[in-house]
C-alpha cells in the first residue's frame, strides 16, 4: 500500500516479487497443508471445497471490487479492506486445532 500511495517503484517491485512468490507457491503448500492436516482418506474432498471456496472468493471480490472503484474512483478503499480481512484471517489461523 506504501508502494502505491507514494509511488515508491522500488518498493512496488518488491512486493511484487514477494506476491508472486507466495502465489506461485501457495497451490502445491495448501495441498501439502490439506493433506496433513486432514489426512488421506478424504484428501480429495477437502481439497476441492477449498478450491471450490477460492473461486466463489474471487468471483465475489471482482464484484465488490468493482463497485468500489465505481464509487470511490481508486483501488486504495479495497486494498485497505483486502489487508483488514488478511489480518482477521492470520489470527484466526492461530486458533485452528487439528481435528
Amino acid at each position: 500500500l506504501p508502494a502505491i500511495r507514494f509511488e515508491n517503484h522500488a518498493l512496488l517491485f518488491v512486493g511484487m516479487a514477494l506476491f508472486g512468490m507466495g502465489f506461485g507457491g501457495g497451490s502445491p503448500t495448501i495441498a501439502n497443508f490439506v493433506r496433513s492436516f486432514y489426512g488421506s482418506e478424504n484428501f480429495a474432498m477437502n481439497y476441492s471445497m477449498l478450491n471450490f471456496n477460492s473461486v466463489v472468493a474471487s468471483i465475489i471480490s471482482q464484484i465488490i471490487s468493482g463497485y468500489v472503484l465505481t464509487v470511490s474512483g481508486s483501488y486504495y478503499v479495497m486494498m485497505l479492506c483486502v489487508s483488514f480481512v488478511v489480518l482477521i484471517v492470520a489470527g484466526t489461523n492461530l486458533l485452528i486445532k487439528k481435528p
